[in-house]
């Protein structure tokens, strides 16, 4: 993907190309951010989002032992 994004929306217009949106890989880019560009869109049944993740399914973060109190 271009520039390792993450995030890519389709261009309005039948344009022929993707463009980066947000990258939401990143820990101040959520994917609110991402959806923003459909909530707010004047436009929503023309206005696309395509978002994904780069870890396979079901796939967990090995979180450290805290101890109990």
């Amino acid at each position: 993907l271009p520039e390792g994004k993450s995030s890519h929306r389709l261009l309005p217009n039948a344009a022929t190309d993707w463009s980066a949106a947000e990258t939401i890989d990143d820990a101040q880019k959520p994917i609110h951010s991402t959806m923003d560009k459909y909530f707010s869109s004047q436009n929503k049944p023309n206005t696309n989002i395509v978002a994904y993740s780069n870890y396979p399914p079901h796939f967990k973060f090995e979180l450290p032992m805290s101890p109990g109190k």
